[in-house]
């Protein structure tokens, strides 16, 4: 069989998780990191809490992780380039569906989504016309969005950040603890004295 399988369950003593599986043309196999189980979270995944059982049992199974794109599986050399590319659309694929079936739902307010799709590509490649094509795929994302909405809606599109070379990173923590909001003593932090902290990239 070629191509990606559909997400099969693991289970583990106290919950569930889902992956994927795909056969490598040099005939070993690769399993996709584990996602929780939308269908029955181990943890808080929306909330409400059920929502993401209900966009499950409507939708189907979905990956659930921040960043379930395998970036370092891609960065190891594990999973070549176009299955990469396979598995950030079929992402990108699910996240869509959820979208629309939340947009249709929500007549006012506010309904938002992050679409990672051109961060994760562009992390892994800077081929140039695939780079063109990931942004015809948006940009004709946007159209499909825009045939949705009515006259008085308003649509915003937003970056999180560009795509230049990086020259310089911050270490926010370092900095929390220069200024004095992040207190640290034997390098545990002391939570007591501590106004910030930054968790996560």
């Amino acid at each position: 069989e070629t191509g990606y399988s559909r997400w099969v369950k693991l289970r583990f003593s106290r919950s569930t998780g889902i992956v994927k599986f795909l056969r490598l043309k040099n005939g070993a196999y690769y399993m996709t990191p584990v996602q929780i189980s939308p269908s029955r979270p181990s943890a808080p995944l929306s909330h409400p809490f059920n929502y993401v059982v209900s966009l499950a049992k409507i939708l189907g199974p979905f990956a659930t992780c921040g960043i379930a794109e395998d970036l370092g599986g891609r960065n190891d050399g594990v999973l070549p380039l176009e299955d990469f590319l396979k598995q950030a659309q079929d992402i990108q694929s699910e996240r869509e569906a959820q979208f629309f079936h939340a947009l249709k739902r929500t007549p006012t307010g506010l309904c938002s989504v992050v679409f990672d799709l051109p961060d994760r590509v562009q992390h892994m490649t800077c081929d140039e016309e695939q780079l063109d094509s990931l942004y015809l795929q948006m940009d004709q994302l946007i159209g499909r969005v825009m045939e949705k909405l009515a006259p008085q809606d308003g649509l915003l599109v937003l970056s999180d950040h560009g795509f230049k070379p990086l020259r310089y990173l911050v270490d926010l923590n370092a900095w929390w603890g220069r200024e004095g909001y992040l207190v640290t003593q034997d390098g545990v932090i002391q939570w007591e004295k501590t106004r910030a902290y930054t968790l996560g990239l």
